[in-house]
């Protein structure tokens, strides 16, 4: 079943922010993360709105997305943040079930578009997005520290 993300989940959470950082080869942060969700998932309005999957009392997925407006056209948009299954949870047509939770969702915001990005490595998820009708546009990503010297 996937459901919107309630406090209970949190802990769950964790361990799947963790497995998934594991899959993307990046680091995952433990440290305050539980309180930090608490006021971005449960504030009114959400600032970032969360499914998860759950089967048989347990969490085998997630999709995080926040909202977000283009410049240059003025209009909303979702940015998927995450999707995760776990890999048995794979190939069952749940990461279309998570697309579509999007869609709704998307629209339910009258945003006109989905975003999202992957590792260039992640070729099972790219081959989904692909299957999907996504389509890729090239761009590089990049992260500047906030404390950083910009010159």
């Amino acid at each position: 079943m996937i459901r919107p993300i309630t406090p209970q989940d949190l802990d769950s959470l964790l361990i799947l922010c963790s497995e998934h950082a594991d899959y993307e080869q990046l680091a995952f942060q433990v440290a305050d993360q539980k309180s930090r969700w608490q006021a971005l998932f449960f504030s009114d309005p959400s600032r970032i709105h969360v499914w998860v999957y759950e089967h048989d009392g347990d969490l085998q997925g997630y999709m995080s997305v926040t909202l977000d407006y283009a410049t240059w056209s003025g209009r909303c948009f979702a940015y998927m943040d995450c999707l995760y299954l776990r890999p048995t949870y794979r190939g069952l047509g749940l990461g279309r079930q998570f697309i579509s939770t999007l869609q709704a969702f998307a629209a339910s915001a009258d945003c006109d578009e989905i975003q999202w990005h992957t590792p260039t490595h992640n070729q099972l998820g790219i081959d989904f997005y692909r299957h999907i009708g996504a389509v890729e546009k090239t761009k590089l990503r990049y992260f500047l520290s906030v404390a950083g010297d910009p010159s």
